[in-house]
């Protein structure tokens, strides 16, 4: 079955990037600006779409590749809303950019490719999702091209993200080669049965896990996030440090419940690489001395925390309430931090925040 209906939202996001590159291919560079209105139409209309698919049956379609259920639709409307709220901080912070226009554009097509990650039931899907997320955020975390931070975060994202992405697609083509299929349902089919796993297919499990957990930016792939969120524009920081840690989150969660206990056990791993990203996280951030960088460490650290609710996912019925809604809390946090380093441009030295309260009352209380 193919019902086109199913991925309206990510089919609404598509359509708005393109319309928005349209425009700003042929507006003038004081009128770049205006690539926001079909950005923010594009994000409407999808949430419109995901609202109306709530309560509906949870559903395979496209041949087994796409989950239709609560947590996909949950998870699309927490990019979304994330997404929404970056839009606001483009405009000033991009006015003087010549290609601004095309930032929106980038933006969508990231948020997509999240989109697809949440609902994937298929390791493609999942390969196909994590790439077109990455490749759009490689990117917009470079997007400032004269400025040697911004190119050397984008650099480094982008040799860490390809170097993930690699052991990903060997992951993926060693459980093809041992299992014979790459749909969930297939997969859960041919493992019910339990037995001894092969080396290889532990092998191919790892490697797959080690490239969810980079878009989650948990260790050890976790190097890139403190670089982009110093170095990327402040906009595309917020979103890279949020978004693609929700679609990654809700990938692994699908992973650790399709692997039976008694064949692979993911958890006992899962919760020690969520030890060791919440202490390197929490480490690396008490050494900061710029916002923006502190902000970044502090993102690794929220992984860990993430990944333990992940860890009792399928234990506990409470499990996937807490991860969705520690990651709603975190989207609200982290966006509003960066909203204040956006409107105070300039400023991410942490001895330039001192005195904050008196000097800008209503910036110092979203920081809080």
């Amino acid at each position: 079955m193919m019902p086109i209906g199913d991925v309206g939202p990510e089919i609404a996001l598509i359509l708005a990037s393109v319309a928005g590159l349209m425009l700003s291919a042929f507006v003038r560079h004081q009128r770049q600006w205006m690539a926001i209105l079909p950005a923010a139409t594009g994000i409407t209309i999808a949430t419109i779409l995901c609202v109306r698919q709530l309560g509906a049956t949870p559903t395979l379609s496209f041949s087994g590749t796409w989950a239709l259920d609560g947590l996909t639709i949950w998870g699309r409307l927490l990019i979304l809303g994330s997404t929404a709220l970056v839009l606001p901080l483009i405009p000033r912070w991009l006015s003087s950019d010549r290609r601004h226009g095309e930032f929106y554009s980038l933006l969508l097509l990231s948020a997509a490719g999240t989109m697809l990650l949440a609902g994937a039931a298929d390791l493609l899907e999942v390969a196909i999702a994590i790439l077109l997320s990455s490749i759009t955020g490689y990117c917009i975390a470079a997007y400032h091209r004269d400025w040697s931070i911004s190119v050397e975060a984008g650099m480094k994202y982008f040799l860490i993200g390809g170097f993930a992405n690699t052991l990903l697609m060997i992951g993926i083509t060693l459980l093809y080669g041992m299992l014979g299929t790459t749909s969930y349902a297939s997969i859960a089919r041919m493992l019910a049965g339990g037995g001894a796993p092969s080396p290889l297919l532990i092998l191919g499990i790892g490697l797959t896990i080690v490239g969810v957990i980079f878009k989650m930016g948990a260790a050890p792939m976790h190097m890139w996030m403190p670089d982009v969120a110093e170095g990327a524009p402040a906009p595309a920081a917020a979103f890279l440090m949020v978004v693609p840690k929700i679609g990654g989150a809700i990938a692994l969660a699908r992973l650790v419940v399709l692997f039976p206990v008694d064949v692979v056990d993911l958890r006992p791993s899962i919760a020690g690489l969520a030890v060791v990203t919440m202490t390197l996280g929490n480490l690396g951030a008490l050494w900061q001395g710029d916002v923006r960088r502190l902000l970044g460490w502090s993102s690794v650290s929220q992984s860990g925390y993430a990944m333990m609710a992940i860890v009792v996912i399928g234990i506990t019925p409470k499990a996937l309430p807490a991860l969705l809604m520690f990651l709603t809390g975190y989207a609200v946090g982290t966006l509003a931090a960066f909203a204040v380093v956006t409107y105070l441009r300039g400023r991410t030295n942490i001895e330039d925040y001192a005195g904050l309260a008196k000097t800008k009352p209503w910036a110092s209380l979203v920081l809080i």
